[in-house]
């Protein structure tokens, strides 16, 4: 209201304590629109810890909990407590989780994978929609306004019909046998990841992210799985030809032991007009290619684009914006949606992060039986 300081959401984070990747992203982007503050939390599975990361967030100690369960039960029970928790623990904490809070009102923000099947992701999404709640997946890459730029030209037609589009995101992060440290050491655990590392760690978001920019469905795909590196204990590349309903063509390939690779995201959609091609790690640029005509660059905060690229940039054309910056507007499509119910189209909610496990279920059986597989939604 003009003249007044807008109430934030009240935020809780289960996960994302020392040590943690992802935690530090995380407060960084949920704050950095001033739409929420974080108010409690279950960092770590060590009390201790937990109590000293909220102490370093300037949370109180009695919102400090020793696990989700006693989280969400007293969390619930607050006048003042949390509209929303990010779930930010390991893959196979994340269903018994979400649902917990789910079960007490509180609306979710779950990083993927979503779980670590597609049968309990599924069944997750369905338990949030019956109880009237928001469930988001955290695909990241697509808070990105040259990303959303991308999609919009897309859906308005500047590339004609679409044909291909090649996704890929070599790492090297497990690319030796002492991999370089992560902060997070059970990715390498096969007990606690999922039944495949690569495909729930990287490829979900590459599925997405193909999805998101292109419109397309997946019909069926081929891949094969490989563990590339001498005594790897999970796999670490996996490559997918894929079919779309429409009837054109994917190529997706990533991996964890692209050795000297830093991070290496790059999507290509070709259609019959023209092409895009984006690199994340250069992110403020989208690279149109129209058919017997000379290269456009779109440059984030530039002039020609549509409302959809202008969304979410924060400073002037020439100003670098970057990772941080796309989790943040994921954030602010969330306040967009909890405090005036608007969906920003192509919000990753339940179902989203829900397929993106069924296409890695697909891809393994694929690579199990050497054969394509066909991708159907229950």
């Amino acid at each position: 209201m003009d003249g007044e300081e807008r109430e934030k959401l009240r935020l809780g984070f289960v996960g994302g304590g020392p040590g943690s990747l992802i935690g530090p992203i995380h407060v960084m982007a949920s704050t950095m629109d001033q739409h929420f503050e974080i108010v409690a939390g279950t960092f770590s599975r060590d009390y201790e810890k937990t109590k000293e990361h909220a102490e370093s967030l300037e949370i109180d100690l009695d919102r400090a909990y020793r696990d989700y369960k006693e989280m969400a039960e007293r969390e619930a029970q607050r006048d003042d407590g949390i509209d929303m928790v990010a779930i930010l623990s390991p893959n196979d904490n994340h269903v018994v989780a979400s649902k917990a809070f789910l079960e007490e009102g509180i609306h979710v923000l779950c990083e993927k994978p979503l779980a670590t099947n597609a049968q309990e992701a599924f069944y997750l999404s369905q338990f949030a929609k019956d109880k009237e709640l928001m469930l988001a997946t955290c695909y990241n890459y697509s808070g990105f306004p040259m990303i959303r730029q991308a999609r919009a030209m897309v859906e308005k037609g500047n590339l004609g019909k679409i044909r291909m589009v090649n996704i890929e995101m070599p790492q090297s992060y497990l690319a030796s046998n002492s991999p370089q440290s992560t902060g997070d050491s059970w990715r390498q655990d096969p007990e606690r990841v999922g039944p495949s590392l690569i495909l729930m760690d990287l490829a979900t978001h590459l599925h997405h992210l193909m999805l998101y920019v292109s419109g397309l469905e997946v019909d069926e795909v081929l891949g094969e799985t490989s563990t590339l590196v001498d005594g790897g204990l999970v796999d670490d590349n996996v490559s997918v030809l894929i079919r779309f309903k429409e009837g054109a063509r994917g190529l997706l390939w990533t991996s964890a032991s692209a050795t000297g690779n830093e991070h290496g995201m790059r999507i290509r959609v070709f259609g019959d007009k023209a092409s895009l091609d984006w690199f994340e790690e250069e992110p403020n640029h989208l690279i149109f290619k129209p058919l017997g005509k000379p290269h456009m660059t779109y440059a984030k905060g530039g002039p020609s684009l549509y409302e959809e690229g202008k969304r979410g940039t924060r400073m002037t054309w020439g100003h670098p914006e970057g990772y941080i910056e796309a989790f943040a507007n994921i954030y602010s499509d969330i306040a967009l949606f909890l405090e005036e119910e608007k969906k920003v189209s192509g919000f990753p909610d339940g179902e989203v992060g829900a397929e993106s496990i069924l296409f890695s279920e697909k891809v393994l059986e694929s690579s199990s039986k050497g054969t394509w597989i066909k991708v159907e939604n229950p």
